[in-house]
């Protein structure tokens, strides 16, 4: 949902000073790899303000009819409608790429928090069209990433996360251990 320059305003407000360099987002992410891999596609992001401000930034094409690509993100505006236009661009090619595919998180009070995996989960659902890319966990680019601006090795770092299906299972695979954190601690 965040860039990382957002997300450290909101933790510096929180009492954290966490620079933006320390901050790898699976949403900033796929953003920059979109614009690298393909500069000038046609993309239609469905994903929060902050991201589709740091796509336009970036100089990425952005576009609400015909894309070559769907960017799927945490989008609060997904709806029905949204579901419908994702859906039928997929079902006309356009390649469909998510930040992560977690389903949700906990949140205040033990209660669920939807995430951009129950939006993909819908959009799949609706197409019959699988992702051609999922940039964050499980997927070892970000776990990479994190390893390289740590300038540590897998086997002395230990992944801190509360979904087994993708913090744990991307550790594992990228030879780190993990801690889960959550219900039942």
């Amino acid at each position: 949902t965040d860039t990382a320059s957002t997300l450290t305003r909101k933790l510096k407000r929180m009492g954290l000073a966490v620079p933006a360099k320390n901050l790898l987002l699976a949403g900033e992410v796929a953003v920059n790899w979109m614009h690298a891999t393909y500069p000038g596609a046609r993309v239609y992001l469905a994903a929060t303000p902050a991201l589709r401000r740091h796509a336009f930034r970036l100089g990425c094409q952005l576009v609400e009819d015909d894309p070559d690509f769907v960017l799927l993100g945490l989008d609060r505006r997904f709806d029905y409608t949204r579901l419908q236009q994702i859906a039928n661009f997929v079902r006309d090619g356009a390649k469909l790429v998510a930040t992560n595919p977690d389903h949700g998180h906990p949140g205040a009070g033990g209660r669920f928090v939807p995430e951009t995996g129950a939006l993909l989960a819908s959009v799949v659902a609706c197409s019959g069209v699988q992702p051609d890319h999922v940039i964050g966990k499980p997927a070892e680019g970000l776990f990479k990433e994190g390893l390289r601006r740590l300038k540590s090795m897998a086997a002395q770092t230990v992944m801190i996360g509360d979904n087994p299906l993708t913090d744990a299972a991307g550790a594992r695979a990228a030879g780190m251990r993990c801690l889960l954190v959550g219900e039942g601690d």
